[in-house]
């Protein structure tokens, strides 16, 4: 564990020095798995290649024989959020066979900085397990020692905010200052499946609604909600169907005027641009997550929806 503990220090000051955008307007990024949202402001430079533009974690002390990638993922949207409202998340990802790995977390806002450490499991190619943050700053790092005995980690950005709250909904008009926002219920299972019968939707409980979820927006209530400086968008790619960050500039400039296309009436322009963009962010129809902070809207995310 001393040699990993080395480690893991080398990566906070990494991560740390990273943390600003390059020059070039790139953004940091984060990718989670399908299980959950999660929180990432991840920066992607490794020591070797300092102008790697961002793609989803800091990698150091990369060692050719052992391969390891990582994300997290949270109990909101099942992709992630730049802020979560829960200090759990789940870290997994794929290592190579026979590895271990040991799971850390540390804050710069807390002495020793180390806040977590834990074992996670590994089977075959995979690894996973649960980690603790601490309110404010946290670096998620995943350390794998290979059979051979060399080691690598994958450092990954969380922010814990206590006071964040997290809404579901769809937008009706955006803008570069804010934006309008219809709040509805993301819905799954048996909660899913009574909802849908109480709303005419299925016959019966047993029917069962399809891909397991049901949005239920039963209040015309619109919420103006403003957007913070840094507020960061995240959307789905259509071409590995994940989660990327885009600029907001990009993700305005797919509005029709600021206002949301509807395809059951509008003509879209670009529609042959796989799915209008980014799987179709910027139709009236498309659901996301709002992460609001000290009544700022600091994150937007698109629910992905089968």
């Amino acid at each position: 564990m001393k040699k990993a503990c080395i480690l893991i220090v080398a990566l906070i000051l990494v991560a740390g020095c990273g943390a600003a955008a390059p020059e070039d307007g790139s953004t940091s990024t984060s990718t989670s798995a399908a299980a959950g949202t999660t929180t990432s402001v991840v920066t992607t430079t490794s020591p070797a290649t300092p102008s790697t533009p961002a793609t989803t974690s800091t990698t150091v002390g990369d060692s050719p024989d052992i391969v390891l990638d990582a994300a997290l993922s949270g109990p909101f949207a099942p992709w992630h959020s730049v802020a979560v409202a829960s200090p759990e998340l789940q870290v997994s990802g794929h290592v190579t066979p026979g590895s271990e790995v040991v799971l850390m977390v540390s804050s710069p806002d807390v002495e020793g900085e180390i806040v977590f450490e834990r074992a996670a499991t590994v089977e075959n190619d995979y690894f996973y397990g649960d980690v603790s943050l601490v309110p404010g700053p946290n670096i998620v790092t995943a350390i794998a020692t290979s059979p051979a005995g060399t080691t690598t980690a994958v450092a990954l950005a969380a922010r814990y905010e206590p006071d964040a709250a997290v809404e579901f909904g769809f937008l009706t008009a955006v803008s570069a200052g804010e934006i309008v926002a219809d709040y509805a219920q993301w819905l799954s299972g048996d909660e899913a499946n009574q909802a849908a019968f109480e709303d005419g939707v299925i016959s019966s409980v047993e029917e069962g609604v399809p891909n397991d979820y049901y949005i239920r927006n039963v209040n015309p209530q619109l919420r103006t909600l403003p957007l913070a400086d840094d507020v960061a968008v995240w959307l789905i790619s259509p071409v590995e169907v994940t989660s990327v960050e885009v600029a907001i500039g990009e993700w305005l400039g797919l509005f029709n005027d600021g206002a949301p296309w509807d395809y059951e009436t509008d003509q879209v322009p670009t529609w042959d641009e796989p799915y209008f963009g980014y799987y179709g962010a910027a139709m009236l129809q498309t659901p996301y997550w709002f992460v609001i902070l000290d009544g700022e809207v600091i994150a937007i995310e698109q629910q992905y929806v089968p």
